[in-house]
């Protein structure tokens, strides 16, 4: 089922210097569509460099809804992503999960005042 209209969210973290993607991009970048009456991710991408990392963490995290706890999430990242961004990726998620808590509360707005 497509739901429309969704919303747009990403979540950012620092990568470490040693990171394969730092030589790409400094920052991770996860960004995701959200169903707006159930949180869930519909659609996930992330600045990772390699194919591979981009579709564990598509993977991860499509269908989660951002309503529910973390914790799954996260123990599942750490027990399976063994790369070298994984506080930069699990940063990223927590960013994601903190702006949707936010757009939820009322505490952002949902739309830039310059749009």
């Amino acid at each position: 089922m497509d739901v429309w209209p969704r919303y747009l969210l990403s979540g950012h973290a620092k990568l470490p210097q040693d990171a394969v993607a730092r030589s790409v991009y400094e920052i991770l970048t996860v960004v995701v569509t959200i169903d707006p009456e159930t949180g869930a991710m519909l659609d996930v991408g992330c600045s990772m460099v390699t194919r591979p990392a981009q579709e564990f963490v598509h993977r991860l995290l499509l269908g989660v809804s951002l309503d529910d706890p973390p914790q799954q999430v996260f123990d599942l990242l750490h027990k399976y992503y063994l790369g070298g961004s994984r506080k930069a990726l699990a940063a990223a998620i927590r960013d994601l999960y903190n702006s949707w808590a936010e757009l939820r509360s009322g505490t952002v707005k949902n739309t830039p005042s310059n749009a």
